[in-house]
């Protein structure tokens, strides 16, 4: 039978055990050390040392590593997330440096569920497009993370991979939150005896026997899940990438949502996002050239606005296409002018980011992308 993976963690318990045994290993070296008759003061040296080296070891070892504090914080975001409170993570993170992609994700998921990713992406502190979907690195935790995200944009198809992996990754044999998740990906999909196995299995669980008999009335009534928040308000669709979860491409993820037949305004956001996070501002000029030849995805978020000001330089015709609000021009002019004045001056540096420094124009000129880590 599955059981709820809400429960602590295995490295919870780790901690207090590997405590007890540093007490322990204290206590034992000082009953040992007041039997030993100290004839030569080198010995009582080397002894000491080799004791308090094994006692700082096992008290280091007590500690939880990179991995377990990763999980923790991982759990907290991932509790925010059920909960929908997107304005709590996006406090989370505001005025301060963040230094993993997990966070990173999180934190610009939130603000595409609040709809201002376009325009509040760079008042934080962003790596490059890894922090809009990280690389799946095979744990649990990543592979529901990214099932929620393609969720949120609607593609079912990738979703339901990172589910089925994450649900085999779980431990205790299975998690019911990836049985969730598959559950409302095969009642969009219409696959309703699979949906159906599912809640069985979820309604012999206390803790989600309520949602399980809530799902299943859509079983019989899918219509009426028209009205319920918890599945997508993107526009749904199949991507059409590679089976293979660890050979998909960041474009390919969201270009297939962003075409004539489908408006799907957080993937097109998404999609534009991460070329202005990795400075690809060919393939951005691209992306707006051909969303301008109709009217899906205009006016333009702020920051795309603010890319497009910077295109303009090199192709002034793009001006005459899209639609610049008149601060945000302004802005602009008034950046080029103290941007000259920087040159390796870090006081006027700070100076320019204290001004300027939640615009993609600081972003652009003065962010140098490093590696960071998960």
């Amino acid at each position: 039978m599955f059981v709820s993976d809400d429960g602590p963690e295995s490295y919870m318990y780790y901690v207090w055990l590997r405590f007890v045994l540093a007490l322990a290993c204290i206590v034992v070296s000082v009953y040992v050390m007041k039997r030993i008759k100290w004839e030569k003061r080198r010995t009582k040296v080397l002894v000491t040392s080799a004791v308090t080296f094994l006692v700082v070891y096992i008290a280091g070892y007590c500690l939880p590593d990179q991995f377990d504090v990763q999980n923790r914080m991982a759990d907290k975001l991932l509790s925010l997330k059920q909960k929908k409170d997107w304005n709590a993570i996006i406090e989370m993170h505001q005025g301060k440096s963040v230094n993993n992609y997990i966070s990173l994700n999180f934190l610009n998921m939130a603000l595409a569920e609040k709809g201002v990713l376009g325009d509040r992406l760079f008042f934080f502190d962003q790596k490059s497009s890894q922090g809009l979907i990280a690389d799946w690195n095979r744990t649990f935790y990543m592979s529901e993370m990214l099932s929620d995200i393609h969720y949120m944009l609607g593609d079912l198809s990738l979703s339901e991979g990172y589910a089925m992996e994450g649900f085999s990754l779980a431990k205790r044999k299975g998690s019911p939150r990836m049985m969730q998740r598959l559950v409302q990906i095969n009642l969009l999909k219409g696959e309703t005896r699979l949906a159906e196995k599912y809640l069985n299995r979820l309604a012999d669980m206390p803790f989600y026997k309520a949602w399980a008999m809530k799902y299943k009335g859509y079983l019989y009534h899918p219509e009426s899940m028209i009205g319920d928040k918890e599945f997508p308000s993107s526009k749904i669709y199949r991507s059409k990438t590679p089976g293979l979860l660890c050979l998909i491409t960041q474009d390919s993820i969201w270009q297939s949502s962003v075409n004539d037949s489908i408006t799907n305004q957080k993937a097109f956001e998404y999609l534009g996002c991460s070329y202005l996070l990795d400075k690809r501002m060919d393939d951005f000029y691209t992306l707006i050239d051909a969303i301008t030849q109709g009217s899906h995805y205009l006016p333009l978020p702020d920051h795309f606005q603010e890319a497009v000001l910077l295109l303009g330089q090199k192709h002034p015709d793009l001006l005459q296409k899209v639609e610049i609000k008149p601060q945000i021009a302004q802005r602009f002019n008034q950046f080029n002018e103290h941007n000259v004045m920087v040159q390796n001056d870090d006081n006027k540096l700070f100076a320019l980011f204290q001004t300027y420094g939640n615009t993609f124009w600081f972003y652009y000129y003065h962010k140098h992308l490093k590696n960071e880590v998960l």
